[in-house]
């Protein structure tokens, strides 16, 4: 009887505390009205595509893509198999990463296919650092900028970089469908390994008529980009640098009046010209040339232009090589 009247006694000092959640779903009489069945044979024939791109040890794959899903860190790879996705033993982790295989081009198909068919799809494109300052027998490191980590007082971490593309969507929430991540080799340029990764996603997206829209940040060259993807049917929108400098073209020459072009003041007879003004000036646009000889700069072209007589004139910032 002791035993039994133990426990209730022990609960009478329990303080229960409130807490206030808010949920993202939206419930209707307890029942998720998202989760139909149409969404949930969806869901279930995407799971079953993944797993038909691991033809070699799946079974310990999958468990282990479960398990980095549900855990909230990882400190070490035994540390996944506690979790309640994964069923088998510590081993099959290691097991799995060292004899499975993945077929990525079937898995890049499969991710691509979930794409939602919307108005106008929206992709951004991004880069990520995985450090690994301390595993030196990890092999293709390369040093990246970090703003948050930083190395001998320098903003520079050792690790792999990842590119990154994920569709976004219009709806007020924080939810993106990851598309397709490529890893960067150490040395490889971002920006043309970028513009392949856009075009593969392209490739894959031909059925659609629509045209693609991609997002970059500031980190990316919107020139380059343009080269490169110069003959793909996308549509490019780069965040412009604020340490960029844009020169705008020369100002339309003003017409002079007649006074100003016969070089005489209104009322005289005499010509005149305002002081400081040189004697004479071109009456129409020049091309100054310069044509250097044997072991000299090749020949250089800067177009000049006449100014109102009533003001000084502003020098041109553009030269061009000569045909």
């Amino acid at each position: 009887m002791r035993a039994a009247t133990a426990g209730p006694l022990k609960l009478r000092g329990f303080k229960a505390t409130a807490v206030a959640v808010m949920n993202s779903l939206a419930l209707t009489g307890g029942v998720d009205q998202d989760l139909t069945a149409a969404a949930v044979q969806r869901l279930r024939g995407f799971r079953e595509q993944v797993f038909g791109c691991l033809p070699r040890r799946g079974d310990a794959l999958f468990e282990l893509i479960d398990a980095l899903l549900a855990a909230e860190s990882m400190p070490s790879l035994p540390h996944l198999s506690l979790q309640p996705a994964h069923r088998r033993g510590w081993g099959s982790v290691y097991a799995a990463l060292a004899l499975g295989e993945l077929d990525a081009d079937r898995l890049a198909d499969v991710l691509t296919g979930q794409v939602p068919q919307v108005a106008q799809p929206v992709f951004a494109v991004d880069a990520s650092t995985w450090a690994r300052c301390d595993a030196e027998c990890s092999p293709g490191r390369g040093f990246y900028y970090s703003p948050t980590r930083h190395s001998a007082g320098q903003p520079i971490v050792v690790g792999w970089c990842y590119s990154w593309i994920a569709q976004l969507g219009f709806d007020c929430d924080s939810w993106t469908a990851p598309v397709d991540a490529h890893r960067v080799p150490a040395g490889e340029d971002l920006g043309r390994a970028t513009a392949a990764q856009i075009r593969a996603l392209t490739a894959r997206l031909r059925g659609r008529k629509v045209v693609p829209l991609f997002v970059f940040d500031a980190g990316y060259d919107p020139i380059a980009l343009t080269v490169d993807l110069a003959d793909a049917a996308v549509a490019v929108l780069v965040r412009i640098r604020s340490d960029r400098v844009f020169y705008t073209n020369r100002p339309p020459e003003r017409p002079a009046s007649w006074a100003a072009r016969a070089g005489t003041a209104p009322g005289c007879s005499a010509p005149t010209r305002p002081a400081g003004r040189p004697p004479s000036r071109p009456s129409r646009s020049t091309t100054s040339s310069t044509a250097g000889g044997r072991g000299r700069p090749g020949p250089a072209c800067i177009p000049s232009w006449p100014a109102a007589a009533a003001g000084p004139t502003t020098p041109s910032r553009r030269s061009c090589p000569a045909p």
